[in-house]
């Protein structure tokens, strides 16, 4: 499982390995919110540069979530293992180590620039 914290150092969330993303309050420790993941097991997790969106990669897929309000914004590479994600310090491009543990070309990087922002800038 992997955690992350949030640019303005407010908030940490984890990934579980029940696949369901945890927020808590820094330096608090009070609970925020758990995120209900989909795609199973929790690989990793990471905030965009604005802390407005939270990345969760999993056994299962990759789902980007909106902070603020808890919501599921968008799933993608669904059915890819996703263990190892990372932003640009921009925000607008994703990398994504896909499936390290496949027997035949075991190193898989995919990126998702633009088109996976789409729908994400009004939220």
């Amino acid at each position: 499982f992997d955690f992350d914290f949030s640019p303005d150092n407010r908030l940490l969330a984890i990934a579980g390995w029940d696949g369901n993303i945890t927020l808590w309050r820094i330096p608090t420790g009070e609970h925020v919110q758990t995120l209900t993941g989909r795609h199973g097991q929790g690989l990793c997790v990471q905030f965009t540069p604005d802390g407005k969106t939270l990345a969760a990669g999993a056994k299962g897929g990759l789902t980007l979530w909106n902070v603020a309000t808890g919501s599921e914004l968008i799933r993608l590479l669904e059915g890819e293992a996703v263990p190892r994600i990372r932003f640009t310090p921009n925000g607008e491009t994703l990398a994504c180590l896909i499936d390290p543990f496949r027997e035949v070309h075991p190193t898989i990087c995919k990126i998702l620039s633009a088109p996976f922002r789409e729908g994400l800038d009004n939220q």
